[in-house]
């Protein structure tokens, strides 16, 4: 039977493992995307703050994430590269500690996973960590295509407006 405390307690668990392993995430992306961070922190402000941004402002816009996303790009293709030497080293270890242990093929395997734990965690952390920044680039290009679309309308409506004067 399923028991209540001891599901709790596992839940527990598992969300503290998982808040450590979010930190070490959190720090590899910080690096790369501090900077489009804090200006999206930035334009949410503003956009809480008043109804609409500036022209000037959706033209600054434009411009700076783009350049955000460069820094973006390199460290996506750098956590790439970081993952893979993470998930080579774990296969190091493993086929190491299965050599070392005597046994069954069985129990080597099992002897060989409870000695990776860590390298295993560590992949895992760069692994999400080069999909997280990932979802950031993309949602940062949305932002970027959504503000160029609301900068031709004003452009459009404003020529309009001088067409329909100069009538």
């Amino acid at each position: 039977m399923l028991s209540d405390e001891k599901c709790r307690t596992i839940k527990h668990d598992v969300e503290q493992d998982s808040k450590a392993l979010n930190s070490i995430v959190n720090q590899l992306i910080a690096k790369y995307s501090k900077e489009l961070d804090n200006y999206v922190d930035d334009v949410k402000n503003m956009l809480e703050n008043r109804t609409k941004l500036s022209d000037d402002e959706i033209e600054d816009l434009t411009i700076k994430v783009p350049l955000y996303l460069y820094n973006i790009c390199d460290g996506i293709e750098t956590l790439g590269i970081e993952g893979d030497t993470a998930k080579q080293r774990k296969t190091q270890l493993f086929h190491e500690a299965v050599m070392e242990y005597e046994g069954t093929i069985r129990d080597k395997e099992s002897y060989a996973n409870t000695k990776i734990v860590n390298e295993a965690l560590v992949e895992i952390a760069f692994q999400r960590a080069h999909k997280k920044l990932k979802l950031k680039m993309d949602a940062a290009m949305q932002i970027c295509q959504s503000s160029r679309k609301v900068l031709s309308r004003r452009i459009e409506d404003s020529n309009l407006n001088k067409y329909d004067k100069g009538m």
